[in-house]
């Protein structure tokens, strides 16, 4: 009877006999494994900064404001009611100078000439900064001194900001018939996308540009996730209690990121599909390289039964042989995957993300598979009559 060892090393002999075959049959499982792998790793690599900004916020936002048509401004109770529910941390008004885009222009001495921005001017705080987690590409950001002496300065979102450098840089923004200074530009918002079409001004140097004194909308920080009902809740109440003409409608704000995150797992979803396809044209090539082994090796499955080996070893022997055809492709493929997370990261300037979560995983997948497919194979091998099969020695 053989043990193991000598069965392995039969298994090992009969691969290295054929490396052609041999390599057809690691092939769909090496890409398969390779397919998987590397799209999840471009995907975690491409998503590492959303990623980030989501454990960097730890906290959720809902922008709460006026449903369409039912009025420009919070109800004058509407922050108060807010601050009292429980788990809100903070709430943190904002104050447009118009419903619509009104018109922003740079103005340059040197230039002698006016370039109209088309940009969002709103009154707000450093607290709205510090809330939406805005990080400063240059300059800096409002401050409280700025708000305490009612600083005409301003800060451009992301979108602004390259329309303003391509004007030159100037350094007056001039909003309706007030110049402010520049003193800052945005990085791009992965929390707001009207983030980077906004011009940020002092709450109290914007006071005379209003046609009305309250907030426009506000950005509620909460503690927990779970508040934000509580606080999509509190925003109607507010709304039926103050002004029942206005209706508030509450939006999860730092949503944006995780609908940003939900796209990936569709993506990740084709991706299983198209590895499970390849995977199961790995395991019919598998199958039919093998069935064809088993027809030229006939004089061999006979020459070992005859001298009574049992079928069952000559069988294991096939399924073992798919086992390191799979161990390789499965090698194979976890190679190629993570060389693509690594290129890609080099292409785009970022730190690979290598999905080492999945190696183990899709490595004994592709085991599984290439033993999945030797099933049939290995009963043929089991069915070959010996005197059959010494006739044609």
């Amino acid at each position: 009877m053989l043990l193991f060892g000598d069965l392995l090393a039969l298994a090992v002999a009969a691969v290295r006999a054929k490396p052609a075959r041999s390599a057809v049959m690691a092939f769909g499982p090496a890409v398969a494994v390779a397919v998987v792998l590397g799209t999840f790793g471009v995907l975690r690599t491409s998503t590492s900064d959303i990623q980030a900004e989501i454990d960097r916020l730890g906290v959720r936002l809902v922008k709460v404001r006026p449903d369409s048509g039912s009025g420009r401004l919070l109800p004058p109770g509407a922050v108060g009611h807010l601050e009292q529910v429980d788990g809100v941390a903070e709430v943190v008004p904002i104050f447009a100078l118009d419903e619509e885009r009104s018109p922003v222009a740079l103005f340059s001495a040197r230039q002698g000439a006016e370039l109209p921005l088309n940009g969002f001017p709103v009154g707000a705080t450093e607290r709205l900064f510090r809330a939406l987690s805005l990080d400063v590409d240059s300059g800096r950001a409002l401050t409280g001194a700025d708000e305490e002496h009612g600083a005409n300065v301003a800060v451009l979102g992301h979108r602004l900001a390259e329309v303003w450098r391509t004007a030159g840089a100037p350094d007056v923004v001039t909003v309706r018939t007030t110049s402010f200074y520049v003193v800052g530009t945005l990085a791009p918002s992965l929390i707001d996308d009207s983030v980077d079409s906004t011009v940020f001004v002092p709450v109290a140097a914007s006071t005379h540009l209003r046609s009305a004194p309250g907030p426009t909308a506000a950005f509620v920080v909460t503690d927990t996730a779970d508040v934000s009902d509580d606080v999509a809740r509190a925003a109607k109440v507010a709304g039926g209690l103050e002004a029942p003409q206005v209706r508030l409608r509450a939006t999860v704000a730092s949503g944006v990121l995780s609908a940003k995150v939900a796209i990936d797992g569709q993506v990740r979803s084709i991706t299983y599909a198209v590895g499970g396809l390849v995977a199961l044209v790995g395991a019919l090539a598998i199958a039919n390289v093998q069935s064809v082994a088993v027809l030229e090796r006939r004089p061999e499955i006979g020459v070992r039964s005859a001298m009574g080996q049992a079928k069952g070893v000559i069988a294991s022997q096939f399924v073992l042989e798919a086992v390191i055809v799979g161990a390789a492709g499965g090698l194979a493929g976890v190679l190629m995957g993570a060389g693509g997370a690594v290129v890609w990261g080099a292409v785009r300037g970022k730190p690979p993300v290598v999905p080492l979560d999945l190696v183990l995983p899709m490595f004994g997948a592709s085991i599984l598979v290439a033993v999945v497919a030797s099933v049939v194979p290995a009963r043929r091998a089991m069915r070959v009559a010996p005197v059959d099969s010494l006739r044609s020695i």
